[in-house]
């Protein structure tokens, strides 16, 4: 009789080690996720101001008729900007970017609004005609 107790005390702390083990291999799980996602949605940030970027080389170079959106996809992400004009006449990006969490497959969206500072083209002035020299020596 006394044998039995002892197996199922044996049993019941085996139990607990194995309850303990895969609560704590679950939770790191998750930590895991969490971390990955996190990752994902930095680099989508990163990437989105590198699209915004784009945007407003492509304004300073070409008009704002060939600028108004683009997208991009790159090492399957997908990415793009569209450009509105302000009534003050200030150019803002929308920017989105969309990535997939290869750990998790979840697909994580990145939205960001932005000014672009344009620094266009200087208008080229006339240039002046040379003053003649008119001393006679």
């Amino acid at each position: 009789m006394r044998g039995g107790y002892v197996l199922l005390y044996a049993l019941g702390i085996l139990l607990g080690v194995v309850y303990i083990q895969m609560n704590t291999l679950h939770h790191s799980q998750i930590a895991l996720d969490r971390t990955t996602n996190a990752h994902t949605r930095f680099q989508s940030l990163l990437d989105a101001h590198s699209i915004a970027e784009m945007a407003r080389v492509c304004l300073e170079h070409y008009d704002a008729q060939d600028c108004d959106r683009d997208s991009f996809v790159f090492e399957g992400t997908l990415g793009g900007y569209h450009l509105i004009k302000g009534s003050d006449g200030r150019y803002w990006a929308d920017v989105y970017v969309e990535r997939q969490n290869l750990r998790t497959s979840q697909i994580l969206r990145t939205h960001l609004k932005t000014e672009l500072k344009i620094q266009l083209k200087a208008q080229p002035t006339p240039q002046q005609a040379p003053i003649a020299n008119h001393n006679q020596s």
